[in-house]
């Protein structure tokens, strides 16, 4: 028996932790000892299905006389690091929530939660750029053809013949928060590996060469404003 199927068997043995418990798994990610602390969070990575709904609701709600403001900040340290599993369900409320609070008039929370996403997004992106050069795609400084001139172009991607991976492995994309130019060029590129593509948050410029896209697929392109499709 695998891990992870024995994990899910024990959580199906189990019965869900009553709030009161969650409650105090909450009070304790801010305790004195390291050891209390790390057990609370193990705890409730366990039970995230049931604790993760509670939390998000505790880290948007001002502080009460139930928890402390440290019990607070723990809160949004540990959905950051739920956060940090970006492709999951529980990942995206985790990230959501720290983004919603990040967006709040400049409290302490805010901010808090603002240094949290920026180190997610620097994990993120290595992340993504490990996982894109082991199949082939390497985002660097490039000397590229751009509208007939050789120019230097900054974080370029280039996917080409030399990807060996799959659309798949594109789904980190849109944590590449620095790459504004894309050369797409090849029989497999598909109209998928484009919309990721075009989920690049800087995507300012992309180059596309002999690929067999179909014109219409390209035509959203042209309508954006702040694109640059070549």
């Amino acid at each position: 028996m695998s891990t992870l199927l024995g994990t899910a068997l024990v959580g199906l043995a189990q019965d869900p932790p009553a709030q009161k418990q969650i409650n105090a798994w909450v009070q304790e990610l801010s305790d004195d000892r390291f050891a209390v602390r790390e057990a609370a969070q193990q705890q409730l990575v366990k039970h995230l299905g049931d604790s993760l709904p509670a939390l998000i609701q505790i880290a948007e709600t001002p502080n009460t006389e139930q928890f402390a403001s440290e019990s607070s900040d723990a809160v949004l340290q540990f959905l950051g690091i739920i956060a940090q599993d970006a492709l999951s369900d529980q990942g995206k409320l985790a990230y959501g929530c720290l983004t919603r609070i990040s967006q709040e008039r400049t409290t302490q929370r805010a901010i808090m939660a603002q240094k949290i996403i920026q180190s997610i997004a620097v994990e993120m992106r290595q992340q993504a750029l490990d996982r894109l050069e082991r199949v082939g795609v390497v985002c660097a400084d490039r000397h590229l053809s751009v509208l007939t001139q050789l120019r230097d172009v900054k974080n370029a991607l280039v996917i080409d013949e030399q990807f060996t991976g799959t659309e798949d492995d594109l789904a980190l994309l849109p944590w590449l928060f620095d790459v504004q130019f894309v050369k797409l060029e090849g029989s497999a590129v598909s109209r998928t590996m484009l919309e990721k593509i075009v989920s690049l948050p800087q995507l300012r410029s992309l180059q596309v060469i002999e690929t067999n896209l179909r014109s219409e697929y390209l035509r959203p392109l042209l309508l954006a404003p702040d694109m640059d499709p070549i």
